[in-house]
């Protein structure tokens, strides 16, 4: 079966090839826009190129080198130089796809969620691409309130371009790192690090290896971030071990009951005083009622991000959360975050 990634990889090189002048392109520069070997970009492309849906016409044209395993006597092996091209698509039955309204929601989060780790440039743009027609969908069936406004990124975006930079080569990234300090000013250090990846969230942090040890930088404190010198091997090796034992440990804080949220949902009760009304009018899925001059929101909860995050827009109209639980998770992410604030 093929993997998650390999369908979004797929999508993405098409969506390039389409958006190519003449829709062509080569695999070695398809390779190097990706970040992936030319031979791997072949073989997705093939995989598309020969997918089956019964009673459908072919979804994919693609003009494409044999693999080698196909290569007749005499014929040349595919290159990095070889030319793959798109062919016109249009009145091939593409299948339109119907969104509910909370599922467009979703879509516009995760969206976001990439937007705030996205420095400009072309990625960037096709994500608010999509976004804009998300929304102006929205607005057509009288939902438009519901979307809330495009973010904004937590960086700027030079910084970022680096910061990006930096982990596709393999280099260290250096940048000036602000923390609160004492009578209100703030405390700037310089910070050399082997950086990893970027995690976006509440608070969108990069995450590297310092000194040998596994550290987080929020995004939103980092300015003036260059590429520095080549990472060793070294460096790297003990990097990706690093957050390698990070990852593993979390995973299993999850499994061993760390955490309550299902996949299907889990029921989440708000109390919010009159200043919290527009949740309960713009929030899809949610029951209102009405409790001692409060307003009581009820809905299904998904991502514990997201809910977090709500609340921070909430902001003081929070009077309580329920279940118990829950209100515990949400103190203690909020106790950490003021704790890292001070």
């Amino acid at each position: 079966m093929i993997a998650v990634y390999d369908v979004v990889a797929t999508q993405a090189i098409l969506v390039y090839l389409d958006r190519m002048p003449s829709r062509t392109s080569t695999l070695g520069e398809i390779g190097n826009h990706f970040n992936m070997k030319w031979s791997k970009v072949l073989t997705l492309l093939w995989e598309a190129n020969t997918v089956d849906f019964p009673g459908e016409a072919p979804n994919f044209d693609l003009s494409l080198p044999l693999p080698d395993s196909a290569l007749e006597e005499g014929e040349e092996p595919a290159s990095p130089d070889s030319a793959v091209s798109l062919g016109d698509m249009s009145g091939m039955g593409m299948p339109q796809l119907d969104l509910t309204l909370d599922e467009a929601l979703v879509i516009v989060a995760l969206l976001d969620s990439l937007l705030e780790v996205t420095p400009p440039g072309p990625a960037q743009d096709a994500l608010l691409e999509v976004r804009g027609k998300l929304r102006q969908s929205a607005e057509a069936a009288g939902f438009g309130a519901a979307v809330w406004g495009e973010p904004s990124l937590p960086i700027d975006g030079e910084s970022l371009a680096q910061i990006v930079a930096a982990i596709e080569t393999k280099h260290h990234v250096v940048f000036s790192y602000y923390r609160p300090g004492p009578s209100l000013h703030a405390e700037v250090t310089e910070v050399d690090l082997v950086p990893f990846s970027i995690l976006s969230g509440l608070n969108p942090a990069l995450r590297g290896s310092k000194n040998g040890e596994i550290r987080r930088y929020r995004l939103d404190r980092i300015a003036d971030a260059r590429i520095g010198k080549k990472a060793s091997r070294e460096e790297i090796r003990i990097a990706r071990e690093g957050v390698s034992a990070e990852d593993s440990a979390s995973r299993e804080s999850l499994n061993s009951g760390g955490s309550a949220w299902q996949p299907s949902g889990q029921h989440v009760t708000l109390t919010v005083t009159r200043a919290g009304r527009w949740a309960a009018e713009t929030l899809p899925g949610t029951v209102a009622t009405e409790l001692e001059g409060n307003l009581v929101i009820s809905m299904p909860v998904t991502s514990e991000d997201w809910l977090a995050g709500l609340v921070v827009q909430l902001g003081d109209a929070v009077v309580g959360i329920e279940p118990q639980d829950v209100a515990e998770r949400m103190s203690a992410r909020f106790g950490q975050l003021l704790e890292e604030n001070r």
